[in-house]
């Protein structure tokens, strides 16, 4: 997971910081430091609070497709099959292909609703066309 930051928005209200403080820092003046945040395994669930809590929207979380994920995680590397082959060979269960499936449905549906409420939200024509 990762917490793209829009330096230009923060008004220096710290309640990232205050939700997360290993993960949010913060110069001298209480204002978050520039540049993305990779955010660690345990720390995510912080994270995410410490975004939601931001007044100004100066924090976005930026997590990868499920698509890139799904594929990560179903992939299985044989290798000794000669001296320089690697075969990939991805998982073929039903069962597994059946969720994986769902889970790819289900981050189009986000995807759409999240374009939709961004330009609801921040009234973009683009952002809502991008939508349909």
């Amino acid at each position: 997971m990762r917490v793209v930051v829009h330096k230009a928005r923060c008004q220096g209200h710290a309640r990232c910081w205050a939700r997360a403080p290993r993960v949010f820092k913060l110069d001298d003046a209480g204002y978050i430091l520039p540049g993305d945040i990779d955010v660690a395994d345990g720390e995510q669930l912080l994270a995410s609070k410490g975004v939601r809590a931001c007044p100004e929207q100066a924090l976005e979380v930026d997590e990868p497709p499920a698509n890139s994920v799904v594929e990560r995680d179903t992939r299985k590397v044989q290798t000794g099959i000669g001296k320089d082959k690697t075969i990939i060979q991805f998982a073929t269960d039903p069962v597994d292909h059946a969720k994986i499936t769902e889970l790819r449905d289900r981050e189009a549906i986000r995807n759409c609703l999240y374009r939709y409420c961004r330009g609801i939200d921040r009234a973009d024509e683009a952002a809502l066309r991008s939508a349909y």
